[in-house]
């Protein structure tokens, strides 16, 4: 049974690891036939589109990211690349929509994070004071000011300290989650869980 929840995890883990990949490895040949050959576009944030006649490499991709994409955060460089509202770019916070305290216009669904930095560098959010809660806007004044002369926007991996996905970590917490569950259950709380 472990030998098969490993390899389950492992296979996750190497799909996640191949969308990262179609992701930040845009050079690699391998990278622009999948871009190519499954109309994933050029921007940075591929898409995964699952299609009728697929591969079976395809198909594993597009389950793979749906996994990774929980993980993706994006890191505000110019502001640029980022949707303000509809991308997950302040940590810990998820899509800002999510949180708004009343409807976005679609006008301002489509608004980057650059449209609320003032010319003098500093946030500009009154118009968002009354948008979202006030412990998001605290994290949004928290959040380091973009200025013009920053680097491009680049997608990262959540709770990294480089923000690079990590295999070995994935594993790990792959386990650690796995073991959780089965802690948690009411099997194993009753004592079910422990027979061999």
């Amino acid at each position: 049974m472990e030998v098969l929840q490993s390899a389950r995890f492992m296979k996750m883990a190497m799909t996640m690891k191949a969308g990262w990949n179609v992701c930040h490895r845009k050079q690699d040949m391998w990278v622009q036939v999948v871009r190519h050959k499954y109309t994933c576009g050029q921007d940075l944030m591929p898409r995964f589109q699952i299609k009728k006649s697929q591969s079976n490499f395809w198909s594993g991709l597009c389950k793979g990211w749906e996994n990774a994409k929980e993980n993706l955060l994006w890191r505000v460089g110019k502001g640029s690349l980022v949707n303000f509202w509809t991308d997950p770019w302040l940590p810990n916070c998820g899509r800002l929509q999510d949180n708004a305290l009343g409807y976005i216009t679609l006008v301002d669904s489509v608004t980057q994070v650059k449209t609320f930095v003032l010319n003098t560098g500093d946030w500009g959010l009154n118009k968002l004071l009354t948008l979202l809660p006030s412990n998001f806007i605290d994290k949004i004044k928290a959040y380091p000011p973009l200025q013009s002369n920053n680097e491009d926007d680049i997608i990262v991996w959540n709770n990294t300290p480089d923000g690079t996905l990590q295999l070995q970590l994935m594993l790990f917490l792959f386990k650690a989650i796995s073991l959780n569950q089965i802690c948690c259950s009411s099997e194993f709380r009753n004592g079910r869980g422990l027979r061999g």
